[in-house]
């Protein structure tokens, strides 16, 4: 259920040809907790063991084994003051 976008694939394999989701945590709110959703790191992870390996376009995509999504999330790249980096399209905070 995840996708790369050409401009975030081409931006991966520039840097190294593997990436890895962060999971987000909760945050705890007067109302009760809210996860603003997973962010997207160059690199392979710390602790390798704790994801599934998934191979698109070329790219090592690490996901954590405990990540689930009913949505489709699409990793696309996104500059800000000229600073590139990537996100993650398509995560519902409800």
């Amino acid at each position: 259920m995840i996708t790369i976008n050409n401009k975030a694939r081409n931006y991966i394999l520039t840097k190294g040809s593997c990436i890895h989701v962060i999971h987000g945590n909760g945050a705890a709110m007067c109302c009760g907790r809210i996860n603003f959703g997973p962010s997207v790191g160059l690199g392979k992870p710390r602790k390798p063991e704790n994801y599934n390996l998934m191979v698109m376009d070329g790219i090592d995509v690490y996901i954590p084994k405990s990540f689930h999504t009913y949505h489709p999330l699409i990793i696309g790249l996104g500059s800000f003051l000229g600073i590139k980096n990537l996100r993650i399209e398509g995560w519902k905070i409800l």
